[in-house]
């Protein structure tokens, strides 16, 4: 399939946005550098994925914690709680401090904490705010929601009940989502969206760097295409 010959028609005047690099990138250092944090983090979480950073050393991720206390007892219509299983134990969306931690217990955030589960967040290059996919399995709806890291004010940015896999521009302006299997953009506020692609096929955003949208169609194991704003076309793409 050859999409750079129906890109003309399908890419609507969306090639404006400037796409900037973030800030320099620092190490960690911790008050208890006789631990060791991977271990630590492994005693924690009882499986963790989807890492996304930003260029000033914060990091997000999803993740299940392995003590049961950490969920609010979910109970069903009968009054009892269920017994604890993968969909008690949703995934929480957790962040990592890099910079100004004093100790391995401070160093992760959990911004979450409810009985749905949350997916695939991704955080902007200056670390100032979160998005990601939430998913209610009762009601099989799927919305994605903002966390600003300063004042930890989470907010519902999309409204179509089936928007999944974010993500953010290089410079934190816009945020590009798959709306029914099609490619959508709008402000970081949730405001002006806006069809950015459809191609009659599947697609599957993967991330938006100083290169372009780089996203999968048709197999949806790896990324096989990118929108290059800059030259205002789509290409083929291969992971290097």
């Amino acid at each position: 399939m050859k999409i750079k010959s129906i890109a003309k028609k399908t890419l609507p005047l969306l090639f404006t946005l400037a796409l900037t690099s973030g800030c320099s990138s620092g190490n960690a250092y911790f008050a208890e550098r006789e631990s060791n944090p991977f271990n630590y983090e492994k005693e924690l979480f009882l499986e963790k994925g989807h890492v996304s950073k930003s260029d000033n050393g914060l990091k997000v991720f999803v993740a299940k914690y392995r003590d049961k206390n950490f969920y609010p007892e979910q109970k069903n219509r009968s009054n009892k709680i269920p017994p604890i299983n993968k969909v008690c134990l949703g995934w929480e969306v957790i962040l990592e401090k890099c910079r100004g931690v004093q100790s391995l217990s401070d160093k992760f955030q959990r911004l979450t904490n409810n009985t749905v589960q949350e997916y695939n967040p991704v955080i902007d290059s200056k670390g100032s705010y979160v998005v990601f996919e939430r998913y209610d399995h009762k009601t099989n709806i799927s919305d994605l929601y903002k966390i600003d890291l300063k004042t930890n004010i989470e907010t519902r940015v999309t409204d179509k009940q089936s928007c999944k896999n974010p993500t953010i521009s290089p410079n934190g302006k816009k945020i590009a989502f798959n709306y029914k299997g099609n490619i959508w953009v709008m402000d970081k506020d949730g405001s002006n969206e806006e069809e950015l692609l459809n191609l009659n096929v599947k697609t599957r955003i993967h991330k938006w760097n100083e290169q372009g949208l780089i996203f999968a169609y048709g197999n949806l194991n790896f990324p096989n295409a990118i929108i290059d704003f800059e030259k205002k076309e789509i290409r083929d793409f291969r992971l290097e």
